[in-house]
């Protein structure tokens, strides 16, 4: 492709605008004449587009037959473009990017000037432009995993000129799993450096346990992208843990429910795992499922509700399911049988507090049991010798044909140490005398007969 500058007609056509890629060679420019009722041609130029003083300048000069120059303005061109010389018999200017830079997008046009019958004249082509386009660079990802949560995938990097959009993909099992979550353009910006565009994309997306080792994709969509222009996340992984044992709390938190007074009570249950557990709530032990949910409300309150609540927990991990359980006991009751279970539930208490008591006291018990026990042990000593004492003086009366039988001294028979040990006076009564007033008695009922 080339573009027309007809000198002799006046005209110019200019076919066309050059695309190219940031550092690739190829891209040209090409500038034709003809010389046809015209005196001479003295140089042909190529002149670009200054952004800054907003003016075609020349930078590179052509004349016939010798070798071309860049101007002062086409300085930086310096190295990175093939000029090749104008001949009699090509009459074209041509100039060749050999390494294509970001400042080399703008436009370009070329001129002639020559001379005819009417003068010393310069003629200009109209614009053409070359658009460069840059190379997408290898983009990065960050992920922050956890299960069951919204993560965040990023992609960030060059888009190239024009600038194109991300696409993020799952991949899973060599299978592209549709994703229907919304891609956010965060910013945008050009760089000039390179002739690009910069572009930072993410997606949110909630990982369930069925994204484990899926890959995500950030893929450069566009028509001018190689194949290989994306890049993927690491493999998403997931730790796992079986359900741990679940608690469960009481709103409010009391012993017992008064129907009337109460109006609902609310359970909720709580368990660690991963992937998260499952819940599921039951009544005793029937098997219709109360409720899904971590919580529980009972709004109906009625002795009927009473009874042993079960809080069941599960996860399942590639086709491995954990379980695990809590129960808790819920006492609804009407008014009236208040007074009764209270009755009941304090006498259990004292009966408990008795006990402790009696265990924190078994060494005085001891010591008191043993005191006692010494002083029943001398009140029976005491009571043997009495009993014994009056056993004798029975003796003596069934006798009583035996005049001859012998006083007995009583008082001497009597243990001082017994009465003393036990905080009691000695006995001292005259024992001898009442014994022989005693015989003498019953010599004289002997007689009468």
């Amino acid at each position: 492709m080339y573009y027309l500058v007809d000198v002799n007609a006046i005209s110019v056509e200019i076919t066309g605008n050059r695309t190219g890629l940031l550092g690739y060679n190829g891209t040209d420019l090409k500038c034709s004449y003809t010389q046809e009722n015209t005196l001479q041609v003295f140089t042909v130029s190529f002149m670009a587009f200054n952004k800054c003083s907003t003016t075609f300048e020349p930078i590179a000069t052509y004349i016939q037959d010798k070798t071309p120059l860049l101007n002062t303005q086409g300085q930086y061109l310096k190295g990175r473009v093939t000029l090749t010389p104008i001949t009699q018999s090509s009459a074209k200017a041509v100039m060749t990017f050999d390494k294509l830079m970001c400042i080399d997008d703008t436009f370009y046009q070329c001129s002639a000037y020559y001379l005819d019958t009417s003068g010393y004249s310069v003629l200009y082509s109209n614009n053409i432009s070359i658009s460069v386009q840059g190379r997408y660079r290898t983009t990065t990802t960050t992920q922050d995993i956890a299960e069951g949560d919204n993560i965040t995938v990023v992609c960030t990097g060059d888009v190239g000129k024009p600038p194109v959009e991300h696409v993020f993909q799952k991949h899973l099992n060599g299978q592209i799993v549709a994703m229907q979550d919304t891609v956010t353009t965060t910013s945008i910006s050009e760089m000039s450096e390179n002739c690009s565009y910069y572009r930072t994309s993410n997606i949110v997306f909630k990982v369930t346990a069925f994204d484990n080792n899926a890959v995500i994709r950030c893929v450069v969509h566009s028509s001018m992208a190689d194949p290989d222009m994306y890049i993927d996340t690491e493999p998403l992984r997931f730790t796992v843990n079986e359900v741990s044992e679940p608690t469960i709390t009481k709103y409010p938190n009391k012993p017992y429910y008064i129907v009337g007074e109460n109006t609902s009570i609310l359970l909720t249950c709580k368990s660690d795992g991963n992937p998260k557990p499952h819940y599921q709530w039951y009544k005793e032990n029937d098997n219709m499922l109360i409720s899904t949910n971590e919580r529980l409300t009972i709004t109906d309150m009625n002795v009927r509700n009473s009874g042993i609540y079960t809080c069941n927990v599960s996860n399942t991990f590639n086709g491995d399911t954990h379980r695990n359980a809590r129960h808790v006991q819920l006492n609804i009751m009407n008014k009236e049988n208040l007074a009764s279970s209270t009755t009941v539930r304090t006498s259990v208490c004292n009966k408990t507090s008795v006990i402790k008591q009696s265990n924190n006291e078994n060494t005085a018990v001891i010591v008191v049991g043993a005191v006692c026990g010494s002083i029943i042990l001398v009140l029976c000593v005491i009571l043997f010798g009495v009993l014994q004492n009056k056993t004798f003086r029975c003796f003596l009366r069934r006798k009583n044909n035996d005049i001859s039988v012998d006083y007995v001294n009583t008082v001497h028979q009597q243990d001082p140490s017994l009465y003393e040990g036990v905080g009691q006076t000695l006995d001292e009564h005259n024992y001898e005398q009442l014994s022989r007033m005693e015989h003498v008695y019953n010599n004289t009922n002997f007689s009468s007969n």
